[in-house]
């Protein structure tokens, strides 16, 4: 793996802590989402996005707010890649606002989309969506065999 120059490591740590945060949440909501009204919202972030992007010379650039708003995009950018692998999208949008050089742009997107996305495929091999909502109905998940023990349907009603 090659590092570009301009590497920065306290301009992305925060990103990638918010991103391992964001992908099991990813993978967790995945069996609980409705798929046409995420499609719907997934497709008018891209809509606004992409002329965004195009117009970013002539927005006004979005302030350095610290490394708390960085991990909060890290965190959306990682929960979009644990649902469809969509890791980069947010990240891309924010460094473009943030009007990034070139180097410390291509260092923060392409690392974090290395990382996350590598998380993501992690998880869906080993089906930790599966896991994330069985413990969401408050179950246990036994890893070795693959299937959720859901406590809460042997105990009587009202205990």
């Amino acid at each position: 793996i090659r590092v570009r120059r301009g590497f920065d490591v306290r301009l992305l740590a925060p990103f990638l802590v918010g991103g391992v945060v964001g992908v099991p949440v990813g993978v967790a909501v995945l069996p609980m989402l409705d798929v046409p009204l995420f499609k719907a919202l997934l497709g008018a972030l891209l809509v606004t996005w992409c002329p965004a992007i195009l117009f970013a010379t002539r927005l006004p650039r979005v302030p350095d707010i610290g490394p708390v708003a960085n991990g909060t995009v890290g965190l959306a950018g990682g929960v979009l890649g644990g649902i469809v692998g969509s890791a980069g999208a947010i990240p891309t949008l924010w460094c473009t606002l943030r009007q990034f050089d070139r180097d410390h742009q291509r260092q923060v997107v392409q690392n974090f989309n290395l990382v996350i996305l590598a998380l993501s495929l992690i998880a869906w091999h080993f089906g930790l969506f599966r896991a994330g909502d069985c413990l969401l109905q408050g179950g246990s998940w036994n890893m070795d065999n693959g299937f959720c023990r859901l406590d809460s349907l042997a105990r009587p009603i009202g205990q």
